[in-house]
């Protein structure tokens, strides 16, 4: 309980600091070794299926009133040179050409486009990164960018990267990369281990086709409608506790089967709300599997099957959306996702096969499991972060996350937390939901 106040205390003296003043410089950054030979990497064709948006996630810390600032994020941005030249290819650009997405690290490059490799400011606001076209593809544009700012009481590390530079578990590999880089580094120690073919993603390509006997869709396909078109939303947060999933799973089994935690989740989601699409991680079910830290786009999403609302709110119905959901994401597998990539490789712009969201319905959205990414779990050396976030964009996806272990008066427990999207106009309906507040509890919204 102390716990979640303390999440809880800090985020509102945040909210009501509007101002942050002695700016400090932004810091350019790259690893130690760097010269002037340049390194591209292409994506893979799997990889362009993906929405070509920046993401953006904080971190919140408790930080000792002691702490000397400056040489906390000194420490941060050395360990984070020497992560970077392990994961080379956050710290360069993206370049479109002749149908292609590069990502380009020539340190000359970098700097003749006028972007540093990576910045990380010391005091900033948050919406420094809004500069940052948030969707679609700007060549030239960087790839990753951090920033720290304090509050009182604490630090908010902001940490944002472009969609085809990798996915979600690439991204926690990557952070998981710098935090033991840095704890290693504050101990004298020798880095983290890193495998070059972390970096390779030629795995992710369908069959080779030459530019010339490419072809272009016949009909231009939509980028969707512009955000101001769009239903304005806000995040919720939900927590799910030990007891009360165990109750979900129980209520969502079908045959008699165990159903996991994610599957019951999106199942009441599904019925209180509606689910669009799960993303499914594709890195075990490769032959050989793929690298765990793989920084690269190996996911996919998976449609959820058309589900009238009659069958969704019928008894039995988190049953049936619970068996829907474990199928659809099973079912999926590398020939599948092979199959898309050749349909990605025959074209002449790969970025057209982009997922955009203009075909999305009304009031839904896209699950993403992110439970064994460890975002909790990102200690450099001053304490697990009180609370993580999205931050909050149009249509991004309902992410579940699994917390630290809290403890009651029955012992030692796991929650789950949900944050998602909800329109304003199902906001207070969805808070109110009987089903959904059998099970989770509305932490924030």
């Amino acid at each position: 309980m102390q716990r979640l106040l303390e999440r809880v205390s800090i985020l509102r003296r945040f909210t009501r600091s509007s101002s942050f003043a002695n700016r400090k410089p932004v810091h350019s950054l790259s690893g130690k070794s760097w010269n002037s030979e340049q390194e591209i990497w292409r994506l893979g064709d799997l990889e362009y299926l993906v929405p070509p948006v920046f993401l953006r996630n904080q971190w919140v810390y408790k930080i000792a009133q002691q702490t000397n600032r400056v040489t906390l994020v000194d420490e941060l941005r050395s360990s984070l040179s020497a992560t970077l030249e392990q994961c080379r290819t956050l710290s360069g650009v993206l370049v479109k050409e002749a149908g292609e997405v590069q990502i380009s690290t020539s340190v000359e490059q970098l700097r003749g486009l006028g972007y540093p490799p990576l910045c990380l400011e010391e005091l900033a606001s948050l919406d420094e990164m809004d500069n940052l076209q948030t969707h679609g593809l700007s060549s030239g544009r960087p790839i990753l960018q951090v920033q720290t700012t304090w509050i009182p009481g604490g630090l908010i590390l902001t940490v944002g990267y472009h969609h085809y530079s990798m996915d979600g578990m690439g991204f926690a590999a990557f952070l998981n990369q710098w935090r033991d880089n840095h704890l290693a580094m504050g101990n004298g120690g020798h880095l983290a281990p890193w495998h070059p073919e972390n970096l390779n993603r030629e795995r992710l390509n369908g069959i080779p086709i030459p530019y010339q006997d490419r072809v272009s869709p016949i009909t231009p396909i939509p980028v969707g409608p512009p955000k101001s078109l769009r239903h304005p939303s806000r995040p919720i947060v939900l927590n799910f506790h030990e007891a009360q999933r165990n109750r979900l799973k129980s209520a969502a089994a079908h045959d008699n089967k165990p159903v996991s935690s994610y599957s019951a989740i999106t199942a009441l989601l599904w019925r209180v709300h509606t689910p669009l699409s799960t993303a499914v991680n594709l890195r075990s079910r490769f032959k050989p599997p793929l690298r765990t830290q793989l920084q690269a786009n190996a996911v996919t999403g998976v449609m959820s099957p058309h589900v009238s609302f009659a069958e969704a709110i019928a008894p039995g119905g988190l049953t049936h959306l619970s068996s829907i959901a474990h199928e659809a994401a099973l079912s999926f597998d590398v020939h599948d996702a092979m199959e898309r990539a050749n349909k990605v490789a025959m074209l002449k712009d790969k970025t057209m096969a982009a997922w955009t969201g203009a075909q999305l319905p009304e009031f839904s959205f896209a699950m993403t499991d992110m439970r064994n990414a460890g975002y909790y779990e990102l200690d450099f050396g001053f304490g697990a972060p009180l609370t993580v976030r999205n931050v909050h964009e149009t249509q991004h996806p309902c992410v579940i996350r699994k917390l630290l272990p809290g403890t009651d008066a029955d012992g030692i427990h796991s929650i789950f937390e949900v944050q998602m999207p909800v329109e304003d106009v199902c906001l207070e309906q969805l808070v109110q939901d009987s089903e959904l507040l059998e099970y989770a509890e509305v932490a924030s919204r």
